[in-house]
């Protein structure tokens, strides 16, 4: 039996009361999205006052008064041809504060979806997802997500599938069709209680034993996966933990599609394949952890 490793191990900070300058700067920030979006601007180099105006719509009353304390504030400065730049502490200042407000957006953009994603192997920001479309149940289309599965798998080159729970027959089905047909490559890594809940099915075992007998490649992870997570292309799925009535997020932002595939890799490479005689009644997850 494989043992359950711990992917991505996260460090946790101890809690402490926050300066009263910390809140101050933040505060600063808070009160004015165009202190916001001139730090923003000036994270691309050093500009003119006409550049930061044209990009910010700021009048230029207001953009002095703001680059002014700045300037006081030691997070910008002008250099030798009159330009505003950042100072090394505007800079980090302006990321946290990009990473801070993205999260933000993500939080607002994903609702009560942001509890779907696995925070212990998050390893990226929030803010990556603020842009991400949130597919859940209707009353008049509780397939939604399903749908929007089948309908990008089946234009799709490659289906990578990690899940803790066996999926919706609809999908698998699709999935199986489209493999067969040599549209697909696919990869699928799954827990031994869905492998068990397939061989309870003589319809879903037989479909899933020639699916892997055609050389889908199946692996059984021996442990727990946090959540169910697809990948069409450039696509990335990640979704609610309840299949039977399930919603997706769905991302193609560079930064999750990367990680996302470190974290199907990392389950991949800890997993085994899974043989067509391992879909057999007389099979169970017991037999696979010891098989070969």
């Amino acid at each position: 039996m494989i043992a359950h490793h711990t992917i991505f191990p996260r460090m946790v900070e101890p809690e402490r009361e926050i300066s009263a300058d910390a809140m101050a700067n933040i505060a600063y920030l808070a009160r004015s999205q165009n202190r916001i979006e001139i730090l923003e601007t000036l994270t691309t180099g050093s500009h003119t006052s006409r550049d930061v105006e044209e990009q910010t719509g700021t009048s230029r009353s207001t953009l002095e008064r703001i680059t002014t304390e700045l300037e006081e504030r030691g997070w910008a400065e002008r250099n030798n041809n009159g330009e505003y730049v950042l100072t090394e502490t505007g800079e980090r200042i302006a990321e946290e504060t990009s990473r801070y407000v993205g999260a933000m957006e993500a939080i607002e953009t994903l609702g009560e979806a942001v509890n779907w994603l696995p925070n212990d192997e998050l390893t990226i920001d929030l803010r990556y997802f603020r842009d991400a479309v949130v597919w859940k149940p209707e009353p008049n289309d509780v397939a939604a997500a399903d749908t929007r599965i089948i309908d990008l798998s089946r234009d799709g080159d490659r289906f990578a599938c990690l899940s803790n729970t066996a999926g919706t027959v609809g999908l698998e089905t699709e999935m199986i069709e489209q493999f067969g047909k040599d549209q697909l490559d696919v990869e699928n890594v799954v827990t031994p209680e869905e492998l068990d809940i397939y061989r309870q099915d003589p319809e879903r075992a037989a479909r899933w034993k020639s699916y892997l007998e055609a050389g889908a490649n199946v692996y059984c992870y021996h442990g727990q996966i946090p959540c169910v997570l697809i990948l069409i292309d450039e696509t990335v799925f990640i979704g609610d933990r309840r299949l039977e009535t399930l919603g997706v997020i769905e991302s193609s932002n560079d930064a999750v599609r990367s990680w996302a595939e470190g974290v199907l890799a990392n389950y991949r490479d800890n997993a085994e394949r899974v043989e067509p005689t391992d879909l057999s009644r007389e099979s169970s997850s017991v037999d696979l952890d010891h098989h070969r």
